[in-house]
């Protein structure tokens, strides 16, 4: 928000789960959630937003804001058959 008014900003924002040992691959391998439990929750959390302390660098002059990323503009990447299973977590389609 800038002056109290919503800035759309980006056509999209992409979300890289194929990286070694991410956020995915600790939660659906090793705590044993369900990938479509993962992805629900992962995508709402975006949407919803989360604060970032721009004010924290006062050189950028520029208040704390919620920063939100509509689920209609969020692309996700995920790992396929070339990633190693031990490091990076392997959505199938049919698991969602």
């Amino acid at each position: 928000m800038v002056d109290g008014k919503e800035v759309h900003t980006f056509d999209f924002v992409d979300i890289q789960l194929y990286e070694t040992y991410n956020r995915a691959f600790i939660n659906i391998t090793l705590d044993k959630q369900s990938a479509s439990e993962f992805m629900i929750n992962q995508v709402n959390m975006i949407s919803e937003g989360w604060m970032v302390d721009f004010s924290s660098v006062p050189e950028l002059e520029y208040n704390s804001t919620i920063v939100r990323v509509p689920k209609e503009k969020l692309l996700i990447g995920l790992a396929n058959s070339w990633a190693d299973p031990k490091k990076v977590q392997i959505i199938e389609p049919s698991s969602c």
